[in-house]
């Protein structure tokens, strides 16, 4: 990996967490009927990389 600025970094640090947050939003949305702990519980594996 490349060394980057602190500036960059935070750039894209925001942008992940922006990505995910909109993701975890249209998880949400979709699963109305659907408790959001469980939703949230069903994400999490893959946001850690194992299967779900």
């Amino acid at each position: 990996m490349e060394r980057s600025t602190v500036d960059s970094m935070m750039q894209i640090g925001l942008a992940l967490h922006g990505m995910l947050a909109l993701c975890a939003q249209s998880s949400l949305a979709e699963a109305e009927t659907t408790s959001a702990r469980q939703v949230i519980c069903d994400l999490c594996p893959l946001f850690l990389g194992q299967p779900a």
